[in-house]
């Protein structure tokens, strides 16, 4: 199962660099338009940065479009949890429900600039592995409508980078040491990669087992 679920992670993920690719042009070409969504970058390109929401939303579009049956999917963003222990809500940023396939994906995305950034994600990984222990019964209360328990479940972290943005960032793409830095959740993953999709623009994606799905 995890085989399938790394091709058909692949596959979107390749489509999805390639949506940026196109938005992204030097040059417009085949009806598409070079559109550059960042402020003052002709100044300084250290400026250069596109929100994380872009991804989520760009992945979700592209898993959808490119499914068997996208009828059968649905996508939300700033899905809200709530943590019957602390009475607190947290939000995920992204949720794909294939009900064909019998598959959740939840998404978290985060722009890479420096060492503290990574840490950050792994923290969001944090909560939702919390979420996602059946124990807790946190997750499993939390929505009305879905029994998540009739699927396999994943969590997907999708990562930007400019490369030239910090030597951190440099020495990441260039050594590929992007996965390095996830240390914290390295015996998780079931596939990773990064892609230059823009000049010195790349994005990346680390897939891991949710509940059940590990199992």
């Amino acid at each position: 199962m995890h085989m399938n679920i790394l091709e058909i992670v692949e596959k979107t993920f390749d489509e999805y660099c390639g949506e940026f690719s196109k938005i992204l042009g030097e040059e417009p070409k085949n009806g598409c338009f070079a559109f550059k969504p960042w402020l003052n970058a002709w100044k300084d390109e250290n400026r250069r940065s596109i929100h994380e929401a872009n991804q989520v939303s760009k992945f979700m579009e592209t898993y959808k479009r490119i499914a068997p049956n996208p009828s059968t999917v649905l996508t939300w963003m700033e899905l809200p949890i709530f943590d019957n222990c602390k009475l607190k809500t947290h939000r995920i940023d992204g949720f794909i429900v294939d009900n064909e396939r019998k598959i959740l994906f939840f998404l978290e995305a985060k722009r890479l600039s420096r060492k503290s950034n990574y840490e950050s994600l792994n923290d969001d990984i944090r909560h939702l592995y919390d979420f996602g222990n059946k124990e807790s019964k946190k997750l499993y209360n939390s929505f009305k409508g879905l029994n998540l328990l009739e699927y396999k479940a994943y969590a997907i972290c999708l990562v930007d980078i400019w490369k030239d943005k910090s030597a951190w960032t440099r020495e990441m793409v260039e050594k590929r040491k992007y996965d390095d830095n996830f240390s914290n959740n390295r015996n998780r993953l079931l596939g990773n990669k990064l892609k230059e999709v823009y000049s010195d623009y790349f994005l990346g994606y680390y897939l891991m087992p949710f509940y059940e799905s590990g199992r």
